[in-house]
């Protein structure tokens, strides 16, 4: 890899959870292989950033340090709202970003479901099928493979 590159995961603005693929057996959790991606890059020794999308950047580290500390954030945001029982991800997304409409909204689902898949494997959130729906609860227990 050379140490000019250019790269979708290193635009300074990034959804953390896009669309899942159609037909998918199992459903695939971007947000983990994201984060995956970010810490192997991390420690790579590129100096300038040519993003797909915006203007190119220097310190790449610490964009990648800022994502994870704004994902860490939004997931406190979800805790606390589970603190006050379960709720299902569009429950979760009308709560956060009550601004979103029509299509906009599954931008939100797809922003919670990345960030419960984060929680989910740190331990913090377990998931349990209600029928058709999925309801996210609070948990007190951590899994230290997923705090990176």
């Amino acid at each position: 890899m050379s140490a000019t590159t250019c790269c979708r995961k290193f635009r300074q603005t990034l959804s953390s959870a896009p669309p899942p693929e159609p037909g998918e057996q199992e459903r695939p959790k971007p947000l983990l292989q994201l984060r995956q991606s970010l810490n192997r890059a991390r420690d790579l020794p590129w100096k300038m950033i040519y993003p797909g999308h915006g203007d190119p950047y220097l310190g790449h580290r610490q964009v990648i340090n800022q994502r994870f500390l704004e994902q860490h954030e939004r997931c406190e945001q979800i805790r606390r709202l589970l603190q006050a029982g379960p709720r299902t991800v569009y429950e979760l997304s009308c709560a956060m970003f009550p601004w979103l409409k029509a299509g906009a909204v599954f931008l939100g689902l797809s922003e919670i479901q990345g960030h419960l898949d984060l929680l989910e494997a740190r331990g913090l959130v377990a998931a349990a099928q209600h029928g058709d729906v999925i309801l996210y609860r609070a948990c007190d227990g951590q899994r230290q493979e997923a705090l990176r």
